[in-house]
Order: structure tokens, then sequence, then C-alpha cells
């Protein structure tokens, strides 16, 4: 009887592209600096009346509870 050796091959996951994500990490987005004019959620946070923060993708923006500063 005789044996094969066989070389194991390594397994590569693949990275799919998130859609709306930049394919080029070294350019700096567009930040878009608001203030909450209402109650509202972003991320995992309440916003209050008077927050100011920043949006991570300005398609986030809403019109109902923000105003762009």
């Amino acid at each position: 009887m005789t044996s094969v050796k066989t070389k194991a091959k390594a397994v590569v996951p693949v990275l799919a592209a998130v859609p709306g994500s930049d394919p080029d990490p070294d350019k700096e987005a567009a930040v878009v600096k608001v203030r909450a004019i209402k109650l509202g959620y972003y991320g995992v946070q309440l916003r209050q009346v008077g927050d100011v923060f920043e949006l991570r993708d300005a398609a986030h923006f809403s019109t109902s509870w923000m105003e762009k500063i």
C-alpha cells in the first residue's frame, strides 16, 4: 500500500465590501457636524435637544431632528 502526501491549503477569508463604505481607508470621510433640535437616536445614544455631535456619514442626516452647524 502506498501513501500519498498532500499539502494542506490555507483558508483565507474573503472580506466583502460593505455598501456605502470607502474602499480607500486613507481617504478622509466628510464629517458632518450637527445639533439635535428634537430628541433622537444616533448610534447607540439618545441625543437631547442642543447636543452637538458628528455624523459618520452625511447620508445619516435627518431634517426632522437635526440641524447642520
